[in-house]
């Protein structure tokens, strides 16, 4: 068994290909906060340190929690999932006792910034977006669409679900991604 993480999606290629037997659990709700830090998870694990990034700031830890919340928090891999935190921009933020963007400076990979440029996608028009459930399963739609390589590049998130229509809304999932998205226009 193996964890593969990363950015695109395997597709599989063959029919004797060795990937047929791999099982995507991207967006499933029993895997849905793998790869993040839940809201009870940082009270339960990691409020000795927001209370000291408070101090630091002269903060209380309510404070503290909100602004982190703002900053590092809303992602979302299943419809039904509870917000997730950026786990690499909260521990950088707790280590360096202060919110920044973490996230643009270790996440935003050159083929993302031309694929931006080339698309023209501006920051007004990224926020909820409408998108079947289709669109966001294979690689193949970044033929045709800029949406789902923003959605697995951690631009956008899954907002609401309309069961009926099948479609996700999509939006930006926290300050610090809206506030990186800007600086992709550079």
């Amino acid at each position: 068994m193996a964890f593969i993480t990363g950015v695109t999606k395997f597709s599989k290629v063959s029919l004797f290909s060795d990937v047929n037997n791999l099982k995507d659990i991207s967006n499933t709700l029993e895997f849905a906060t793998l790869c993040g830090v839940t809201e009870q998870e940082i009270h339960d694990q990691l409020d000795e340190h927001v209370g000291i990034m408070a101090d630091f700031n002269n903060m209380t830890k309510e404070e503290c929690y909100k602004e982190l919340k703002k900053w590092y928090e809303g992602y979302h891999f299943h419809q039904n999932s509870v917000d997730i935190y950026n786990p690499d921009s909260l521990a950088r933020a707790l280590d360096n006792k202060e919110v920044g963007y973490n996230w643009y400076e270790n996440g935003a990979p050159s083929f993302l910034v031309n694929i931006v440029r080339h698309y023209n996608i501006k920051p007004i028009n990224i926020d909820n977006i409408k998108c079947k459930v289709s669109d966001l399963s294979t690689i193949e739609t970044f033929n045709n669409d800029i949406i789902p390589i923003l959605y697995i590049t951690g631009f956008l998130t899954i907002k609401s679900y309309d069961k009926e229509s099948e479609t996700y809304t999509l939006g930006l999932p926290s300050k610090e991604v809206g506030n990186a998205f800007k600086y992709l226009r550079l």
